[in-house]
């Protein structure tokens, strides 16, 4: 309805996430379904999460982790933000 297919081929990074990220986020779910649809348009993608389960994908990326379970709570709209561009900086010259 939303062609999300057209959306994500006019992009260079598509991001996606959920407050908790585990493994069941790729069987089924939106976070799942969203990465494959970008993987298969040959575009970046991103998965952001509130925090990351024990066993969880490690390149999932993790508020908590990153900003502390404090700030991530209080502050995921500027975590959030902040995360993707601490990310793309690192990753900038990367293919």
């Amino acid at each position: 309805m939303i062609e999300l297919d057209r959306l994500i081929r006019s992009v260079d990074l598509v991001v996606t996430g959920e407050g908790l990220v585990d493994a069941t986020s790729f069987t089924g779910k939106v976070v799942g379904r969203v990465l494959e649809r970008a993987h298969a348009a040959g575009i970046k993608a991103l998965v952001l999460a509130g925090d990351v389960a024990e066993g969880g994908p490690t390149d999932a990326l993790s508020l908590v982790a990153s900003y502390g379970p404090e700030r991530a709570r209080t502050e995921p709209a500027e975590c959030v933000p902040e995360l993707v561009a601490a990310n793309l900086a690192t990753h900038e010259n990367t293919p």
